[in-house]
């Protein structure tokens, strides 16, 4: 019994590692890889300009010393091209590069960010002491927006149940039992006969 042991081990390591590696490229196509906040704008009533609404966040960064990155994304055919425009360049002290490399990130002028729309995903990868601030300054020139943390448990879950790795970590839990038991109850019988 100890070889099944064995296997059971090798093929949980096994699947814990296929999950990560899912979770990272998950992780990797949907969002800026190392993202404490999102900012979703979901709609803009253009009683500012875009210049104007783009200067706000370039000012809401710089009072906040923290980079913001304007992302598009664009998946196609198994492949993530993701647009990305950096507010308030100096206080940029990331590097992004995506960790899978048939993913390509591209660069964009101020010029290309003003043929783009005003809504989508924003993300800063610094931790942030007061999203409201954020919320209430952007809500100021016309954009509906929602400052979310991200929560790296919630995209584990995603995963999880997403991607049909659930039910391999449901089974491997249950036979983890059984075996537990089955051990247990062999060397039952040989401590309660040494107590009698």
């Amino acid at each position: 019994m100890k070889w099944l042991k064995h296997l059971l081990d090798v093929f949980t390591l096994t699947l814990i590692s296929l999950f990560l590696m899912v979770l990272l490229y998950e992780e990797d196509s949907e969002i800026l890889t190392g993202s404490q906040v999102a900012i979703q704008v979901e709609g803009w009533d253009y009683q500012y300009s875009k210049a104007e609404v783009f200067d706000r966040f370039e000012r809401v960064a710089k009072d906040l010393d923290i980079a913001i990155f304007k992302v598009i994304t664009d998946h196609k055919k198994g492949q993530v091209d993701k647009a990305i425009y950096t507010f308030n360049k100096k206080a940029n002290h990331h590097t992004i590069t995506p960790m899978n490399r048939s993913y390509s990130y591209q660069q964009l002028t101020l010029d290309d960010l003003m043929k783009r729309d005003v809504r989508g995903d924003y993300f800063i990868l610094d931790s942030v002491a007061n999203p409201h601030q954020i919320k209430a300054a952007l809500e100021s020139v016309g954009l509906k927006v929602a400052v979310v943390p991200i929560k790296r448990w919630m995209i584990y879950i995603d995963v999880l149940i997403n991607r049909g790795v659930l039910l391999p970590f449901v089974t491997l839990l249950i036979i983890y039992i059984l075996y537990h038991l089955y051990d247990r109850s062999k060397n039952f019988k040989t401590y309660a006969t040494m107590r009698l």
